[in-house]
């Protein structure tokens, strides 16, 4: 299976971290706040997980599998859990588009200077 990672920026401006299963083209819900934890449950058995809040928004979806797209989803910040359009493709006519956010660029870059 080819997985990679992915992030998700919530409206506010946080930005959090989730597995993208590349094989199946779905994001696994659960979000992480840093890469060192993304790692610490990558292919974990227990990765599903859903909002019980109600709390879920709006978001911008970013995964890095192959050249790298995003589209928009929802999440719950509460609940740290992406919960609708899990895949680009299931996103009923949202666009995705091919490529890196900018937002998700100068996230990696602040990373790598830290």
């Amino acid at each position: 299976m080819s997985h990679s990672s992915g992030l998700v920026k919530f409206k506010n401006g946080n930005i959090y971290h989730y597995e993208y299963n590349g094989t199946v083209d779905v994001c696994f819900p659960m979000l992480y706040k840093t890469l060192e934890e993304l790692g610490d449950n990558w292919r974990r058995d227990d990765f599903w997980k859903e909002c019980t809040c109600g709390s879920k928004e709006w978001v911008q979806i970013f995964s890095s599998y192959g050249g790298g797209f995003y589209w928009s989803g929802k999440a719950c910040e509460k609940c740290m859990v992406i919960e609708d359009f899990l895949s680009p493709f299931d996103n009923d006519g949202l666009i995705h588009h091919n490529g890196e956010p900018k937002w998700a660029t100068r996230y990696y870059k602040e990373k790598e200077n830290e």
